[in-house]
């Protein structure tokens, strides 16, 4: 219930949610103690102030120390403080109205003051609960506390009409209800927000893609060329230019979607053989190019040799085995990208004109 889209740093109490979660449950714990100190020095107390409020203290150091102890429990920690928040409520909210009926006091004079805490309780629901669950929650949990409140005011005109009566009965009813609107709105806008800000993460990655492939396009694999060049020093890299045999035929033969489903089946095929740190680009056309980071010229036709084979064992619908020529060579740190992609592009019509279907390494 809880909503998991705000993530944490690679240091979670670096992350402005753990921070401001840590301060709430902290200042609870001591709100909850002062009011157990207040009314230990208070002429007159029963049993409820004496019991409930240091409890309700003590849990939430307990939940402070679980939250810093398992920062990236947060989400555990939040539901705690709401639990921990609406027993602190609820308990007096149906006691007090009762111990006034019973006893024949007036509710105004023994009530604590808990309408005041009753926003920070649905301010967390606003943080903290999916849109969809927090209008519902923070409804029910207004009606939990307000409801005995209220009714007893209704059937007291004399306390209603009292200054502390009339407070209570506008903080607890139309102000409460404004606050449980304005969380339905603020949960739709967060949500909107959400999407769009996927959306443009959506927009990224397209940007970044190939949309035929989903490999990263030439413009990101500029990119990645120059970083892998600019960190050759300290990360030895090989490039491996491969382009598929004869697909002009292919596409001459039996059309271009079926050249498309080549296409995607090369790439999905070689993607699943490479390593992690390696770096699948479509170069243009049928023609590929990987960034592998292989420090011997034996890892980098390692990795060129597993792809031209799982390339060789495909079987695609109307086509039959495809083949791909490649070409592969370790960057100099002493030459520039523009060198080492001349040196595998000329590796790679070496196999060409070698018989395609087989490795060349310059």
């Amino acid at each position: 219930m809880i909503d998991m889209h705000l993530r944490f740093s690679s240091n979670p109490r670096e992350n402005t949610l753990f921070r401001a979660l840590l301060f709430m449950t902290i200042i609870a714990a001591l709100a909850s103690m002062m009011a157990s100190v207040v009314h230990w020095h208070q002429a007159r107390h029963g049993p409820f102030d004496l019991i409930v409020p240091p409890i309700c203290g003590l849990g939430f150091l307990m939940v402070a120390y679980y939250l810093y102890r398992f920062p990236q429990r947060y989400s555990q920690a939040a539901w705690m403080n709401y639990f921990l928040g609406l027993f602190a409520l609820t308990v007096p909210a149906w006691y007090f109205p009762y111990l006034a009926f019973v006893s024949g006091e007036q509710l105004i004079a023994i009530l604590p003051p808990i309408s005041s805490a009753l926003f920070p309780l649905l301010l967390t629901l606003a943080v903290f609960v999916r849109p969809k669950r927090a209008l519902i929650i923070s409804a029910a949990s207004w009606l939990l506390i307000a409801a005995p409140i209220l009714a007893y005011l209704s059937f007291h005109p004399a306390e209603l009409l009292s200054p502390r009566g009339h407070d209570l009965a506008m903080t607890l009813g139309p102000v409460m209800l404004i606050v449980v609107a304005y969380l339905a709105v603020h949960k739709q806008l967060e949500a909107m927000a959400l999407k769009l800000h996927q959306q443009h993460q959506d927009l990224q990655i397209i940007a970044k893609r190939d949309v035929l492939t989903r490999l990263y396009n030439r413009r990101t694999g500029e990119q990645i060329f120059a970083e892998r060049v600019e960190n050759a020093a300290i990360s030895p890299f090989g490039i491996v230019m491969l382009d598929v045999d004869h697909f002009k035929r292919i596409n001459d033969q039996f059309g271009h979607p079926v050249g498309d489903d080549v296409l995607r089946a090369i790439a999905t095929a070689a993607s699943a053989v490479i390593r992690e740190s390696d770096v699948l680009v479509r170069w243009g056309g049928e023609e590929f190019l990987l960034f592998s980071l292989a420090n011997s010229e034996i890892q980098l036709c390692d990795v060129a040799e597993r792809i031209r084979s799982v390339i060789a064992a495909l079987v695609i619908p109307h086509v039959g085995q495809v083949t791909v020529s490649l070409g592969a060579t370790l960057h100099r740190i002493d030459q520039s990208a523009e060198q080492s992609l001349q040196r595998a592009d000329k590796a790679l019509y070496s196999a060409k004109n070698n018989g395609r279907n087989q490795l060349v390494l310059v």
